[in-house]
């Protein structure tokens, strides 16, 4: 959400069209644990982004040591609720994530 807040894309104007994000399909791959009370940086980046869908790439990255502790890449869209259908990324949205 930060991203696409970031990017100009408010989470007020999605409440107000009506359109959030939905996760079709995630995979994760686990490389090394992560224990109580340690901190993450979790690094998120977009990717393949085409009409409705778009790929969203993420990290947990151990701050103790620099350690990746998962990769993770998951198949998005944002859902327009009013039309029950996907919603397609405008012009400027993929501008501002480089995909256009």
């Amino acid at each position: 959400m930060v991203a696409l807040e970031e990017a100009g894309f408010s989470y007020e104007k999605m409440r107000e069209e009506n359109i959030g994000p939905m996760i079709l399909r995630s995979e994760t791959d686990y490389k090394a644990e992560i224990r109580y009370p340690e901190s993450v940086t979790v690094v998120t980046s977009f990717g393949e982004l085409k009409g409705s869908r778009c790929k969203i790439f993420q990290k947990l990255i151990r701050k103790s040591d620099g350690k990746i502790a998962c990769e993770s890449v998951s198949d998005c869209i944002l859902f327009d609720f009013s039309k029950k259908r996907p919603w397609k990324y405008p012009d400027s949205l993929l501008v501002a994530f480089g995909a256009k």
